[in-house]
């Protein structure tokens, strides 16, 4: 099953803005935004 943050020897790195060295709970920097393009066509 794996193991707790805790124990974990690797990096730390924030889902939310993509920076080591804190989680997503404790970032203080908006969301990411990562760009997706639909492409809607008029036929």
């Amino acid at each position: 099953m794996g193991h707790k943050t805790e124990a974990c020897r690797g990096k730390l790195a924030c889902y939310k803005c993509g920076e080591d060295g804190h989680k997503s709970v404790e970032c203080k920097k908006p969301k990411k935004v990562v760009g997706k393009v639909f492409a809607l066509s008029g036929e």
